[in-house]
């Protein structure tokens, strides 16, 4: 029996909204949550990946993959905090290394094993050092989600509206394979070299800047959120 585009749709969505969460945080964002529930709540429509925007230290690397993200934050974050965060990747040591610097988003004991093992196995013996041998990245991402559509229609009435009236500017649609999948994003973001050989690159008064906009980006993001939530 052939399936119709319609019957394929809702088992592909059967299947996807069943499966566990397969996040390198290992549980949902809980700014963009709602959004979530309420975009696979509709018979059209069901999200395939989100963020709600987050700042991180990254290892500057020409890939993706795990082991690469040594920190980072998807609430407001203050000075103090960052300080902290790239004083642990200064002064890491892989024989006496505890843990990963703390991910505020995922539950300690759930991903601390996995998070550790990346960054043991990224690290090469011969050194100690992880700030030694790697440039690493400050980003600050706004917030960003996949939506697979059932039809064209279905998706250009997301689309218009995520651009038009809740200002996901970056946004756009991706059409393979008989499906059609919405890239929704927002367009503020922040990235910049921050560390390089044990070095930070910048002073405290850059820091407090680099704070403050991470911060109006990142609730930028949480009222752009609120706003697609009314669709």
């Amino acid at each position: 029996m052939t399936l119709n585009n319609e019957q394929i749709f809702n088992m592909r969505k059967k299947a996807v909204l069943s499966k566990k969460d397969q996040s390198s945080i290992g549980e949902w964002d809980k700014h963009i949550l709602k959004l979530c529930n309420l975009i696979n709540s509709r018979e059209n429509y069901f999200s395939l990946s989100s963020c709600s925007g987050r700042a991180s230290l990254i290892i500057a690397e020409n890939r993706k993959g795990p082991g690469l993200f040594l920190w980072r934050s998807h609430e407001r974050i203050t000075l103090k905090e960052l300080k902290e965060e790239l004083d642990k990747i200064k002064n890491f040591d892989s024989k006496e290394y505890n843990g990963p610097a703390r991910q505020r988003s995922a539950p300690p004991t759930a991903t601390r094993t996995k998070k550790e093992l990346n960054f043991k196995n990224f690290i090469s013996n011969k050194s100690s050092s992880l700030s030694s041998q790697k440039q690493i990245n400050f980003k600050c991402e706004p917030c960003a989600l996949h939506v697979a559509c059932k039809d064209f229609e279905s998706a250009k009435k997301l689309l218009d509206y995520s651009i038009q009236k809740a200002g996901w500017k970056n946004s756009g649609m991706i059409s393979s394979n008989r499906q059609f999948i919405l890239q929704l994003v927002s367009s503020e973001k922040i990235q910049f070299p921050i560390m390089d050989k044990e070095k930070v690159l910048v002073d405290d008064n850059f820091l407090e800047v680099v704070v403050r906009d991470t911060n109006k980006i990142l609730e930028k993001s949480w009222e752009k959120i609120k706003r697609l939530e009314k669709f």
